[in-house]
């Protein structure tokens, strides 16, 4: 299966432009916690509910008020250029179930906007999504490998490199009980993201490796 097929395809996405109290608005109305951003049809960032707050000194948008926004016009900061985070992890369409819930892990986050070969946002996927399709549509050995994977503690693999320096590909597999194809897809993720470096010895398992800085 791919994202295509689970992803929740009514995404509600707003504009660098947009003002921060109408966020504030669609957040509070359609009960979530973050909205793509995006210029023309591709996605350029992302505001959430944390970085509204982070910016007011609130904890809760709840306790929002007019004095609030004001202050944040006061200081130049009313739009949502001014506070979104322009490096947002995204996901295309046509990847695997299982990408998308390892980069979750590793970004400690819960959804991930879905893009075209163009990216283009044409979707959103949740942990939520996954899990729903799992139940319904996959065979008990392949929730079982997808729930080892939504278990994956990805800060174990982590400082294991960091204390070690390497953790071989066949510990990971025994670590985690998962086969060497998932172990090659999750190195190829922390190495996409600079995370760790893959390594080919002579003679044996590939490795994991501390990134070289």
């Amino acid at each position: 299966m791919k994202l295509k097929d689970v992803m929740t395809r009514r995404v509600i996405t707003v504009s660098p432009e947009d003002k921060i109290v109408d966020v504030i608005k669609i957040l509070t109305e359609e009960k979530i916690s973050g909205v793509p951003v995006v210029k023309g049809r591709r996605i350029v960032g992302i505001v959430t509910e944390a970085d509204i707050l982070r910016a007011l000194g609130k904890k809760e948008l709840i306790a929002v008020n007019s004095e609030d926004i004001k202050a944040l016009r006061a200081k130049g900061v009313s739009k949502v250029e001014k506070i979104m985070k322009k490096d947002v992890i995204v996901i295309n369409e046509n990847e695997s179930l299982d990408k998308a819930i390892f980069l979750m892990g590793v970004h400690r986050i819960k959804r991930l906007p879905v893009v075209d070969d163009k990216n283009v946002v044409v979707g959103i996927v949740s942990r939520e999504d996954i899990l729903n399709s799992i139940a319904k549509l996959m065979s008990t050995e392949e929730k079982k490998k997808f729930l080892a994977i939504m278990e994956t503690d990805v800060d174990k693999i982590l400082s294991i490199i960091k204390e070690k320096g390497r953790i071989s590909f066949d510990k990971i597999a025994k670590l985690f009980n998962v086969d060497m194809n998932t172990v090659e897809n999750w190195a190829k993720i922390l190495e996409d993201h600079g995370l760790a470096e893959i390594f080919y010895p002579a003679i044996g398992s590939p490795e994991l490796r501390e990134k070289k800085k």
